[in-house]
């Protein structure tokens, strides 16, 4: 697996100043930039700007300069922002000006370009920045962040959305069992579907960030089923590979969530931007190659997903100084399309094709056009079929003929109405057929002085393809004359 960087100079309006620690949250195809701080005539300062990136044309990324009405969040940076359930209105909560730090919260309808301060009732959380926020249903949750004075924090606290007529927004403090990660921030967290012993479960996940005196490489879960930290589960959390205060996403995949970390702070005036990712189903990180330019190494960027395109946009950022270039990472031979091939049967048949294939999966769906693709290792030698949906866990195809390039073992993908190719590996091995003439038979049953009657005598056949090499796999029928 791999994915691919390119810098991208979109059109339009005039793009955000240099800056950091401001946020993105996507709504209909436009990621919105609120905030941030940056230099403005040559001095530190926190912007309250609204840009929104345009990449509802894939090919023509816009820039544009937003002008909401209503009263508007003061100047801050290092807030969060939530993408509220009905896909159209964008929550802020917290931040810092300088050393002023808020806990107040924000609405702006992307749709009406229009900013709102809701009425929530119950008591908020301590004024914070570098916080965390993840949409848990109707809930989002807080965890963590900086309060000023040496104050850091481990408490989750929960904005209940309410429905906006009956039942009014309100806030609450989790109440969690088992012992959960340490105070801090400059971490992320998210969500993610998995299973625990077979049955479904979901993960609130809380990974990296720093207190006053170390960073950390610590992630930890929550089952949300029990509300119980990993730890009192015998789930023990993975160690990330080295320290990182992070920016991360858990983003669905078939047939498991991808979790993604890309670029963050590692130590005093040390920044990455290395791109990890792990499979929330194995559980385990690993590093895929990386195809295009590397971006500059930073921290406190902001980013945003394009499902539409499985790309990764990042802006600006801090590297000992602010940042206004604007990253992509396709990340979408990682992604995958909503579909999975689990096994194929049988796993093996001969090379010149034909083999009737019965493809196991999930999430197939009936299309027009169903292509197999069948592929040498390292994608040199590739075939496409056409597949016969049977229902949304099985496709069948027959088996092209692979002659022209041999006995492989090849990778079998499927795509349905022109997505992409399924990620997951499923392989199918391709004999060549025996050789008669190559296939040699040997023992007490073949020797001409042994010729005993009415007793059986055994022998070995040694069978060889047609490239003389051995056959490692059975099914072959032999006719012999005595």
């Amino acid at each position: 697996m791999s994915c691919e960087w390119a810098e991208s100079k979109p059109g339009g309006d005039a793009p955000p100043v240099p800056r950091s620690g401001h946020t993105f949250g996507v709504v209909r195809g436009k990621a919105y930039l609120f905030g941030g701080c940056g230099a403005k005539d040559g001095k530190p300062q926190a912007f309250n700007d609204l840009h929104a990136l345009d990449f509802t044309d894939p090919e023509n990324l816009r820039w544009e300069t937003v002008k909401a009405e209503g009263p508007c969040p003061e100047p801050r940076a290092r807030h969060t922002v939530t993408v509220l359930p009905d896909g159209e209105r964008l929550l802020f909560f917290g931040g810092i000006d300088r050393r002023t730090r808020f806990k107040d919260v924000w609405i702006l309808n992307a749709m009406h370009k229009t900013w709102t301060k809701p009425e929530i009732q119950g008591k908020p959380p301590s004024a914070r920045a570098h916080h965390s926020a993840t949409l848990i249903d109707n809930t989002i949750w807080f965890f963590g962040g900086y309060s000023g004075h040496g104050k850091l924090s481990s408490d989750v606290y929960l904005l209940h959305l309410g429905d906006g007529a009956e039942t009014p927004m309100s806030w609450e403090i989790a109440n969690l069992k088992g012992k959960g990660p340490s105070p801090r921030f400059d971490h992320m967290s998210t969500l993610w579907p998995g299973e625990i012993g077979g049955e479904p479960a979901r993960f609130y996940t809380v990974f990296g960030g720093q207190d006053n005196t170390q960073m950390h490489r610590d992630i930890h879960y929550l089952n949300l089923n029990t509300m119980t930290w990993a730890e009192d589960t015998g789930m023990s959390p993975q160690m990330f590979g080295y320290e990182v205060c992070s920016n991360y996403a858990a983003i669905e995949s078939v047939p498991n969530y991808k979790m993604f970390s890309v670029f963050g702070k590692t130590g005093l005036l040390e920044y990455t931007n290395q791109v990890q990712v792990m499979d929330c189903g194995q559980m385990q990180w690993h590093e895929p190659s990386v195809e295009g330019t590397l971006p500059p190494a930073r921290e406190d960027m902001s980013v945003a997903y394009c499902p539409k395109t499985c790309r990764l946009f990042f802006f600006g950022g801090w590297a000992n100084r602010w940042m206004s270039d604007l990253w992509m990472l396709n990340i979408s031979p990682i992604i995958g399309p909503p579909y999975a091939c689990m096994s194929c049967s049988p796993g093996i048949g001969p090379v010149f094709g034909e083999t009737e294939l019965v493809i196991k999966g999930i999430q197939f769906r009936q299309s027009s056009k169903i292509e197999v693709r069948f592929g040498g290792q390292g994608g040199k030698s590739q075939v496409i079929v056409p597949g016969e949906f049977v229902n949304k866990n099985t496709i069948k195809c027959n088996t092209p003929n692979f002659e022209l390039f041999g006995a492989l073992e090849v990778d079998v993908k499927v795509s349905i109405s022109g997505e992409g190719w399924t990620v997951n590996k499923v392989t199918f091995q391709y004999f060549a057929n025996t050789s008669a003439k190559n296939t040699v038979a040997f023992g007490p049953g073949v020797e001409p002085d042994q010729a005993l009657f009415g007793i059986e005598m055994p022998f070995l056949i040694l069978a060889r393809d047609t490239t003389n090499n051995k056959r490692s796999s059975g099914g072959d029928e032999f006719q012999i004359e005595v």
